[in-house]
This record gives C-alpha cells, sequence and structure tokens, in this order.
C-alpha cells in the first residue's frame, strides 16, 4: 500500500518522545520502573493515561487531518469516541499498536498499548511546538528519543 511505503520512509525522521518521565530511566536504576509503569497502565491507570493521550491527539487534529491505522485498516479522522474505544481497548490489554499519519506535516505518531510514551517521528517546527505544549499541559515530558 502507497501509505505504507511512505509511513516506511517517513520513521527515518528526528524522533521525538512525549513520556511521563524526563529522561530514560536506566536499565540498571534501583528504583520500581517496571512496578510504576504497570501501576500507570493498570485498569484505572489506563483510563487516565486513554485520557492524556486523547487531549493529545484531538488538539493535534484540531489543527492538522490525521489518519489513523487501527483495527488493521486506515481511517481519516476518526470521530472522536472511536479514537477514544481504540486507545482505551489498547492501553487496557497493554497491547496492540496504533499509527497516526499527519500529511500535511509528513509526521508519524506511534503509540503502543504496552507503553507509556508515544513515539513521534517529525521535523515540522509547529507539531513539534505543539505536541510539546499538550505534554506539559498533560503532566508529561516532550523530549529528542535517545538513541541506543
Amino acid at each position: 500500500m502507497k501509505e505504507d511505503k511512505r509511513i516506511e520512509k517517513l520513521s527515518n525522521q528526528p524522533v521525538w518522545l512525549v513520556d511521563y518521565f524526563p529522561e530514560r530511566v536506566p536499565a540498571d536504576n534501583k528504583g520500581q520502573y517496571f512496578q510504576i509503569e504497570e501501576y500507570l497502565l493498570g485498569a484505572r491507570g489506563a483510563r487516565r493515561h486513554t485520557r492524556s493521550v486523547m487531549r493529545m491527539l484531538l488538539t493535534v487534529n484540531a489543527y492538522y487531518q490525521m489518519d489513523v491505522r487501527a483495527e488493521e485498516k486506515w481511517h481519516s479522522n476518526p470521530k472522536p469516541a472511536k479514537l477514544e474505544k481504540w486507545l482505551l481497548q489498547m492501553f487496557s490489554r497493554a497491547r496492540g499498536t496504533m499509527t497516526i499519519f499527519v500529511p500535511e506535516t509528513e509526521s508519524l505518531i506511534y503509540i503502543d498499548g504496552g507503553d507509556l510514551y508515544l513515539t513521534i517521528h517529525s521535523s515540522h517546527e509547529h507539531l513539534l511546538k505543539l505536541i510539546s505544549q499538550i505534554a506539559a499541559a498533560e503532566g508529561m515530558f516532550f523530549r529528542k528519543a535517545e538513541e541506543d
């Protein structure tokens, strides 16, 4: 499919994260990262996380068209209730993925149901500024992804 080839190309852009943590938690940390992640993605946490991600996506969608890959097909500007349903299912099960293509900005937003962070592939200044502002309003951090 044409969109899949475009997405593959766009995944080579600079990578940004929206995360609950201001920096990567080291693998050898003495803290409780996995217990905290499990708590934040647990039954009550999944609803809160869904609301935060929803507000981010709805704000982006207010400014830009979004093509969302969910349920194994593409949906252009899905209704908010449908988007919320997909996200809640993903986060409640802690599995599944959603890819969002923002055509006007040639950007990708990637969401994994088992992760607390969102991945953004973009070099579009306005979109990145908008996402950083929304993330801050949601009590999350926006940062450049570290290279492995």
